[in-house]
């Protein structure tokens, strides 16, 4: 009998440009693309870009220009992201003129989009990326959240299927934020941590080995500065072996001030050692991040950015169903949480399976 030859597929895929961990999170879904042999090509903006490349350098890679959002660096987001709506809508509909132009050059057979609502295609199956389809909207905005509900289905169903990248067992790590079904074709696909294509730590140099604390900068600026001010004031004059995971992956030398180790970025088997090996973990509440510390059973003090409803609740939910830790920003400077003790963040209790796996993609229209 003649065995039916697979069928490879030419996929496109973007990660949105908020923070790393959109492309992070990418990481493991490429890994098993690549793996079942078909050709994968990645648009986006720098740094997100960079994340991927260091992982798949001989891959295609289209830059495209940088039209991140901006925070405020008030404790409120409020303004500033309405200010920037028009931006938004822009960009999505930038991102489908790209789309279009990219089908017939590259020969495409598949798209897959994280979090990029206009990185679809009429008649090229879609597949977007999400963990969040039931959106925070905050107390203020409360009488809103039917009417982003409405739109954010919309958008969902424009796809072909939605992929969540969370766990079938309660609790979920994303809770609420994906308990509502949207699409019809929905897939929970399980961790997509760029750790779990490690086979094994890196040897990593003696001012990243073992240390005290480990701070894990993340997401859009002003607030990734903000909080690594304020955390690097909080330990400069401390005795203890700091490292901060900068999340530049841009600038590549590693800077030492006094006891603080600052450290651009790291490939993820060198992240993978100082997660496994650091006494106590300082991070916000990124959910890229809360999947990469449930893949390794580490639990953390987690800082959400101020006025960012999806952080401040997913920092509530790990307090409330795995037991972490939570700071308020402003509280920085004089918590006794940010005290350090050897004994304060053992092997967590979050057993969460693991496993990830890949849905079939979407048939051609």
């Amino acid at each position: 009998m003649k065995l039916k030859a697979p069928q490879f597929k030419h996929i496109l895929i973007s990660p949105l440009n908020w923070g790393l961990g959109h492309a992070s999170r990418l990481i493991p879904i490429i890994n098993e693309l690549l793996k079942e042999g078909h050709q994968c090509y990645i648009a986006g903006e720098q740094p997100s870009i960079s994340v991927i490349q260091q992982a798949f350098p001989k891959l295609t890679y289209i830059i495209l220009e940088n039209l991140s959002i901006q925070l405020s660096n008030s404790n409120h987001q409020l303004l500033k992201l309405a200010s920037q709506l028009p931006q938004f809508i822009q960009s999505i509909k930038r991102d489908k003129k790209i789309v279009k132009n990219l089908v017939n050059e590259l020969d495409l057979d598949c798209i897959i989009s994280d979090n990029r609502y206009g990185f679809r295609h009429d008649f090229i199956p879609s597949v977007l990326l999400t963990h969040q389809t039931n959106i925070m909207t905050g107390k203020l905005l409360n009488w809103s959240k039917p009417i982003v509900q409405f739109f954010l289905k919309q958008w969902i169903n424009q796809f072909d299927a939605c992929w969540i990248p969370d766990i079938d067992t309660q609790p979920t790590i994303s809770g609420k934020l994906s308990s509502k079904i949207l699409h019809p074709n929905t897939f929970r696909i399980g961790i997509t941590s760029r750790l779990s294509i490690v086979q094994h730590e890196a040897k990593v140099s003696k001012e990243l080995q073992n240390p005290d604390v480990l701070i894990i900068l993340s997401g859009p600026e002003p607030q990734r500065s903000i909080l690594e001010d304020l955390i690097v004031k909080r330990y400069i004059n401390r005795q203890l072996r700091v490292v901060v995971l900068r999340a530049q992956p841009n600038k590549k030398k590693l800077i030492k001030n006094g006891s603080i180790t600052f450290l651009p970025h790291c490939n993820s088997s060198s992240y993978l050692h100082l997660l496994n090996n650091s006494k106590q973990i300082v991070c916000r509440s990124g959910y890229s991040t809360l999947m990469d510390l449930a893949y390794v059973n580490r639990q953390a003090i987690l800082i959400p950015t101020p006025g960012q409803y999806e952080q401040e609740y997913l920092a509530e939910h790990m307090r409330k169903n795995f037991h972490f830790v939570t700071v308020n920003q402003r509280e920085i400077p004089s918590s006794p949480l940010l005290s350090f003790h050897a004994d304060s963040n053992q092997r967590s209790f979050f057993q969460v399976p693991k496993n990830f796996h890949l849905p079939p993609l979407p048939l051609k229209k």
